[in-house]
């Protein structure tokens, strides 16, 4: 019932993005509106005299852009391509708009240096620049989940987090901005899982404040207030945690803040992503090469984890799951995922203890109430197991296995109603979910309710026809309902698809020796005690049928072995050698 939490970039939704967009944009008309008087009266008498770059200017500041795009490890073609794209954007005048940028900050860096411009000025400048160039991107670069490449951004248009945050870093840095990358651990969108991760920009400024920059919201990217970073957020291991959680600067609330390898590092993240779901093997180099990288990145630990965990190494899935909670003890998704490891290698206590954590945590972590009710159902908790579930269903009432796993506890308390509300419940969200009507199938056939549980196991075997529990259950059906003959093909059905079910052999042996083929049920008898060598109910029925075939001797041998197996069953055994005269002495 357990699913290990890749951890995957993607774009973000729109919520709160409104009224961000609108206090940011009122107050950037006003900082941009101020800053034009200042500086006409500064520099009144210094018009700026723009002309059109020469071929070999605009080569030389392409060259430029190429070799950032190269220490992000990319080919000469990718670079040489991602130069020609973003050198056509254009300005008004038919300009390749960064050499403009460029020239403006160059020149507006060399005034402040030579005191004619205040600092406020140049800080107002370069947010305008930021805010002008972010949305350039956002504009020439749509965003679409699966591209991050760069060579795969220009050749589609489109890119995803990890995407807009290489442009920015790049062309960024190319006209005169400080641009660093930051990984984003609490979002300011409460509704993105922090499993998903995100990254984005932040920008210093010349005032030692920054801003944050981040060109994966729609329609307009989130570009925050400067602000400065040691007064509005606390230092807590590798990360940097916002002081007011009421949030007024309107940024991320948790932020790690990367170096150019910790960027590279997020590209090959996002490589064993790609590769996470098939080819282990690439995944797993890839994770290994983020933590050469950026040693420090928790998220590439718990997908490498993550990985070593769906391939049963569960040694190293602990310890990289174990990394990843010290490099971030807040890290949600990691406690759920080691409490699964956990749950495999039977240590019930320390998996509930993890996801006990997550849910201190995370109140409302669907994850961990689900995964921490399947270990309760492991450990055969099941009211415990059935109030996690409840907590999950109110989290999210549409998830068909979390009715399928309560009914399946309401099951084993025997609480059949319930249980039955919660099988239905599952199959109206999901109709063709197997294991549901496999489980209410069971429940109808230990009811007597025959009809209905014929129906429940023929759906299994139109859904799965290599279910081979399923044909056996049908076939029990059919032996309920005295119709040996048409239970013993489901049996054969079921034999073929697993040659190692023993109640399979058991139960068809029973059939054949309701039908009088008394050296057939011998055999499936015979198989069932090689499988299950004490299974007494074995013993006692191929008894009968050695006696029913007039061969006392294996008869009283086989009932006497039934006695030393169980001897619960001695007024069993005695029924049957007083009804073939065997004259067994059982005292």
């Amino acid at each position: 019932m357990d699913a290990f939490i890749m951890h995957k970039c993607f774009g973000w939704l729109n919520t709160y993005r409104k009224p961000i967009v609108t206090t940011i944009t009122i107050a950037l008309l006003i900082d941009i509106f101020v800053s034009n008087l200042q500086h006409a009266s500064a520099a009144a008498n210094e018009p700026v005299e723009i002309s059109a770059p020469a071929e070999n200017e605009i080569a030389a500041l392409s060259a430029e852009i190429k070799q950032l795009v190269r220490e992000l490890e990319y080919s000469d073609e990718v670079a040489e391509d991602f130069a020609k794209m973003v050198m056509s954007w254009k300005d008004e005048e038919g300009r390749p708009i960064l050499i403009s940028w460029k020239e403006k900050l160059i020149k507006e860096d060399k005034n402040y240096d030579e005191g004619k411009i205040k600092k406020e000025q140049l800080v107002r400048l370069k947010r305008s620049i930021v805010r002008r160039l972010s949305e350039q991107i956002q504009t020439e670069i749509s965003y679409y989940d699966q591209f991050f490449e760069l060579g795969n951004v220009v050749k589609n248009k489109q890119t995803d987090c990890v995407g807009y945050s290489q442009i920015l870093y790049v062309l960024g840095n190319f006209i005169g901005l400080s641009v660093e990358t930051v990984e984003i651990d609490e979002p300011i969108i409460p509704s993105l899982y922090r499993e998903n991760g995100h990254i984005a920009c932040i920008i210093s400024l010349p005032n030692n404040s920054i801003m944050m920059a981040d060109l994966a919201i729609f329609p307009k990217p989130l570009i925050s207030k400067p602000f400065e970073l040691k007064k509005q957020f606390i230092e807590k291991g590798y990360y940097w945690e916002l002081k007011d959680k009421d949030n007024p600067l309107e940024v991320h609330r948790k932020i790690r803040i990367l170096d150019k390898n910790g960027l590279i590092a997020s590209i090959y993240i996002n490589k064993g992503n790609a590769y996470s779901q098939l080819e282990y093997d690439k995944a797993i180099h890839n994770y290994n090469q983020a933590i050469q990288l950026d040693p420090n990145s928790a998220n590439a630990y718990f997908n490498r984890g993550t990985i070593y965990g769906q391939l049963c190494n569960y040694s190293k899935a602990l310890s990289d799951l174990t990394r990843a909670i010290v490099l971030n003890p807040e890290f949600t998704e990691v406690y759920c995922n080691r409490g699964i490891v956990y749950s495999q290698l039977d240590r019930y206590d320390e998996a509930i203890a993890d996801y006990t954590h997550a849910i201190a945590l995370e109140p409302k972590s669907g994850k961990a109430y689900f995964n921490r009710g399947n270990t309760y159902i492991e450990m055969k908790y099941y009211n415990e197991a059935i109030l996690d579930y409840n907590e999950f269903i109110k989290i999210d009432p549409n998830y068909a296995e979390a009715y399928y796993n309560r009914g399946t506890a309401y099951s084993k308390l025997r609480k059949i109603n319930e249980a039955f509300s919660d099988f239905n419940k599952a199959i109206e969200i999901d109709p063709n979910y197997a294991n549901v009507y496999y489980n209410r199938g069971v429940e109808h056939a230990n009811l007597n309710h025959l009809t209905d549980a014929l129906s429940d196991f023929n759906k299994v075997i139109e859904l799965n026809q290599k279910d081979a529990t399923a044909y056996a259950n049908r076939g029990v059906v059919y032996s309920m309902l005295n119709q040996p003959d048409r239970a013993i093909p489901d049996f054969n059905k079921a034999i073929e698809l697993n040659p190692e079910l023993a109640e399979v052999y058991y139960n068809r042996g029973n059939a054949y020796l309701n039908l009088g083929r008394h050296n057939e049920a011998i055999k499936d008898f015979t198989k069932t005690i090689e499988l299950e060598p004490k299974n007494a109910k074995a013993y006692a029925n191929r008894g009968t049928a050695y006696a029913c075939l007039g061969k006392p001797e294996e008869a009283k041998e086989d009932l006497l072995k039934t006695v030393r197996l169980n001897s619960a069953m001695k007024p069993t055994v005695k029924q049957i050698s007083d009804q073939f005269k065997l004259g067994l002495n059982l005292e």
